[in-house]
Parts: structure tokens; C-alpha cells; sequence
């Protein structure tokens, strides 16, 4: 599936101010003078359908900035001091319960969630085209267990409100809730939203009302985004013959038949750099992504000029001055193998000689020229193909399955010789489980890397893993003065100072 031509919208004003003023609400704080009643807002399929584009539109604002928690703290970024400090902050692993971008983050996602339970609420019982009505809600359900499934992630014990919040005192007493109900209701979500989503939306699909399915909705959900997105959770939560044969449903002749090729039609580029091309975004190796717009107002992405370094040559950043918010590591740089293709694409030098004292390494994935801030045309990607293979090569290897697991491992890198002999980047073989799982865990960093994917790698290979990972990053980098830091607590983010100030039933996570 490919980018969004359906956020050529404006979010619909006021939509789902359904929690606005209490000040006492973990969801979010809406300035309004009143709460818009949830039982009478929608009144027809129009507003429905608006309302759906508006919980689209507000994930531009989700992963504007995702790259800090799922990026920066990891071993693939470093963010200079004197730069933005809350930034710096994740990078040093010095981030506590007061940081302004965990409390924006925290909030940011239950307000997404609080449009879906308004939408879903009242779509329920309204008379309606059925079709449409059904891929609506299947539509709605993914986005809401995309919001979960990065929360449980990023905060581990969380509330979990699954309807509307329309009191303050309900805002600011729901419960917190346990990761095993989280993962639980994800899963739900998914498999209902798996049912009624259509594989892909270049093919007609004529409802009762004249409603199609065309090219015009790239970049809604699919049924193919919620098979993968399933295949990661149950990645997750150690579920691997589950995550193996969800992720094998995407992959053609992974099941014995190659009938699965035009459903979803999904495949790896020839050549890694037009993955993240801007004339090429409606690629068949995206499964689901994020649609920024430059040229229209507050539709446009900022990667670029978060991401690129202050010395940033013009050709490719001409109008404004970057932030240099996420330099690549020489840690990251040192990863990728001797004439590995991904590299010129994923990690380049801006500065001195690569591997000398003050070489500067950044990301040509957001390359563009944006015209000013909320500008950018570059999308962030949630799920691509190659991720999909990597996972079936992990979930494989946990099951026993080593010749899937090297099967699918071995394609990825096979993209990364392009075309060169096979002793670059050569096909892995098998000698130990552990190492197996090692290497698919480098392949999803070199791979990967400035996708948001990382943090969550390593979370998921063990505490003793990213502990020494970090470990060996910070004294490479030259930051040994920051290893102390580096804890199994810092593996799951505090709940935001607000939550448990206002709701003294909340527990913190431990070392916070």
C-alpha cells in the first residue's frame, strides 16, 4: 500500500472535541468552551467520512517527532550538545518524568484515541452503506491499535479507554491497565480490521451507494497493514508460531502458492534508495505510511530539518537552516558492511574523512529541499516489506525454522549487493541460534535505521542486550561519562509527571 492522497484534507474543524476543558484529563488538554455532545454530532455519512480524514490527519502529528523515543535513545543516533536539550536528553539516556516531549507524546496518542472511540461510537448503531461502513470502522480499529501498540511500548502500564471520555472526573480516574489487556485488545482491533479492509485499493469496489475503492485512497489502511502490523505484536509479545504465520500471508509462496502476489502485490525495490525517493512514494514496498504534503498549510513533515546537520551541504537543504537533532552515530556507520548499497542512502558523511574525530554522519532517507518548517514532502514510514521479511526471519529462527528464517534474511541483503558479486554482503549461513538471531538483529539496523525500528529491537532482544549494546556505543562515541545511565529501567519511558500528580492511583514505572 502507498502514500495518502486522501490528507489532501484539512482536518474537519472541531472534530471529536469530545474531552475539551477539563484540566484534569490524561488524554488532552482542548481549550473549547464547550464539550461537543458525542451522541449528536454526526448526522450523516459525509460527516462520517470527514471524520475519518480527520483520525488520519492527526497522525502527522504522532510521528512528526516519533524518531526521539524510538530513535535517538538507541545506538543508531546522537544528537550534539548544545542542541535542543530535551533532545539530548534521550540521547544521554538522562530523560525523567518532567520531559516535555514524553508528557507531549503521552497526550498526543490518547487524543488520536479519543477520535477513534467518538467515530466508533457513534458509527455503531448509524444506518448506513455497509461496505463503506465496515471498512470505516475496520479503518478506525487499526489506527486505534497503532496508538496502543506504540504506548504499551514506549509506557508499559497504561489506561486503556475504549469509549468515549466525556466527564472530567472519568478523564482523570480511568485506570491503568496491565500490558497483557493492552497486547490483547491490539490484537482485536486487527483481526477485525483484517476481515473487512480490502487488500489494496487499486481495484474497483462498487458499493450500494456508487462508493469505489480506486487509486484516489492510496494510503488508507489495507488488510495487508493490519496482517503486518498483527505479525509485529505477536513479534512482541514472544508469540513467534503466531507472528510467523501472520507475517507468512503477506509474503508470496511463503504458504505454497504464489496466489498472494496481485492481492497485495507487495516486493522489495531492485535498488534501496528509491524505497525512500520523492517521485517514486507510492512504491509497492510500502505497506503503510504516515503522508505528509508540502505546499499546503501544516500538512508538510520536518525531518529534513530536524534530522540534517547544521553543515549540511545546499544542494540538498536550500531555504532552511537544520537542527541537527539526529547525527548519526559512527557506531551506526561502522555497521554496514564494505560495499553495502544501503549506506550512501541511509548513512552519509557531511564532515571530515569518515571514521576521523569530527565526521559528521546523517540520513539521506528525508532528502528534499523543504521550503520552510511543516514544509517537507518526505512521509515516515510505519511498515515496509523489508520489515516484513525481517520479522518472518525472526519469528522463524525463535520457532527452529532456520531455513525460512536464512531464506528471507538472505533476500534483504541479496537488494543490498545490487547486482555486485556474491561476496558483498554475502548470504548468512547457519551455525548457532543465538547467532542467527544476531544477525537478523544487524540486518534490522542496517536495514532500518532512522525508521523508528531500533529502540524497539532492542527492547524486544533483552535487557542484558540493550544494556550492552548501549554500552558499547556510548564508550565508541566517546560518551563513557553517560554509561551509568544505561539500565534495564530506561527500557520502558515514565508515565509523564501530570499523570500521577493528578491520579494518585497510578503507579510509575520503577527507577522513575
Amino acid at each position: 500500500m502507498k502514500t495518502l492522497r486522501i490528507f489532501k484534507l484539512l482536518i474537519l474543524p472541531l472534530l471529536l472535541i469530545i474531552i475539551a476543558g477539563c484540566k484534569k484529563s490524561f488524554i488532552t488538554d482542548v481549550n473549547s468552551p464547550s464539550r461537543i455532545p458525542v451522541d449528536t454530532y454526526y448526522t450523516n455519512q459525509a460527516d462520517f467520512n470527514a471524520a475519518v480524514t480527520g483520525v488520519y490527519g492527526t497522525l502527522r502529528d504522532r510521528y512528526d517527532k516519533f524518531y526521539i523515543m524510538s530513535e535517538v535513545g538507541s545506538d543508531n543516533i546522537q544528537v550534539p550538545l548544545g542542541n535542543a536539550a530535551n533532545t539530548v536528553n534521550f540521547d544521554r539516556l538522562t530523560y525523567n518524568a518532567t520531559e516535555s516531549q514524553i508528557q507531549t507524546t503521552y497526550l498526543g496518542y490518547y487524543s488520536t484515541i479519543a477520535y477513534c472511540n467518538n467515530f466508533l461510537s457513534q458509527i455503531d448503531g448509524f444506518s448506513m452503506d455497509a461496505v463503506l461502513k465496515a471498512r470505516w470502522i475496520g479503518e478506525v480499529k487499526f489506527i486505534r491499535a497503532l496508538m496502543y501498540f506504540d504506548l504499551v511500548r514506549f509506557f508499559d502500564n497504561i489506561p486503556m479507554p475504549l469509549v468515549p471520555v466525556t466527564t472530567d472526573d472519568a478523564s482523570y480516574t480511568f485506570p491503568q491497565v496491565g500490558s497483557a489487556a493492552v497486547y490483547d485488545q491490539i490484537i482485536l482491533d486487527l483481526q477485525a480490521a483484517e476481515t473487512v479492509l480490502p487488500a489494496n485499493y487499486l481495484a474497483s469496489g462498487a458499493t450500494a451507494t456508487g462508493a469505489v475503492y480506486t487509486a484516489n485512497d492510496i494510503g488508507r489502511v489495507t488488510s495487508g497493514a493490519a496482517k503486518a502490523l498483527m505479525g509485529k505484536v505477536y513479534l512482541t509479545r514472544g508469540d513467534y508460531v503466531n507472528a510467523a504465520a501472520k507475517l507468512k500471508e503477506l509474503i508470496p509462496g511463503s504458504n505454497g502458492t504464489t496466489a498472494l502476489t496481485p492481492l497485495f502485490g507487495y516486493s522489495l525495490l531492485p535498488v534501496y534508495a528509491n524505497v525512500f525517493s520523492q517521485t517514486n512514494k507510492n512504491n509497492a514496498e510500502i505497506i503503510f505510511n504516515i503522508q505528509y504534503t508540502s505546499g499546503v498549510y501544516n500538512e508538510g513533515s520536518n525531518f529534513a530539518y530536524y534530522l540534517y546537520p547544521k553543515t549540511t551541504p545546499v544542494s540538498y537543504l536550500n531555504y532552511i537552516t537544520p537542527q541537527a537533532l539526529g547525527l548519526a552515530t559512527t557506531d551506526l556507520f561502522k555497521a554496514f558492511e564494505t560495499g553495502d548499497s544501503r549506506t550512501a542512502t541511509s548513512v552519509t558523511n557531511a564532515g571530515p574523512t569518515p571514521g576521523t574525530t569530527g565526521a559528521s554522519y546523517y540520513t539521506l532517507k528525508y532528502q528534499e529541499q523543504p521550503l520552510a518548517i511543516n514544509q517537507g514532502n518526505t512521509n515516515w514510514i510505519i511498515l515496509r516489506y523489508s520489515d516484513v521479511l525481517l520479522m518472518e526471519a525472526e519469528a522463524s529462527a525463535n520457532i527452529g525454522d532456520n531455513t525460512t528464517a536464512l531464506t528471507y534474511l538472505n533476500q534483504v541483503r541479496a537488494r543490498a549487493r545490487n547486482g555486485q558479486a556474491a561476496t558483498i554482503v554475502p548470504d548468512k549461513v547457519f551455525t548457532t541460534k543465538a547467532q542467527l538471531l544476531t544477525d537478523i538483529l544487524h540486518e534490522r539496523r542496517v536495514e532500518l535505521c532512522y525508521e523508528g525500528q531500533r529502540w524497539f529491537d532492542l527492547l524486544r532482544s533483552g535487557s542484558a542486550n540493550f544494556i550492552t549494546t548501549l554500552t558499547n556505543e556510548f564508550k565508541a562515541d566517546g560518551f563513557t561519562a553517560y554509561t551509568s545511565n544505561i539500565t534495564a529501567t530506561k527500557m520502558i519511558y515514565p508515565i509523564p509527571f501530570r499523570e500521577t500528580n493528578l491520579n494518585s492511583a497510578y503507579v510509575q514505572n520503577p527507577g522513575y
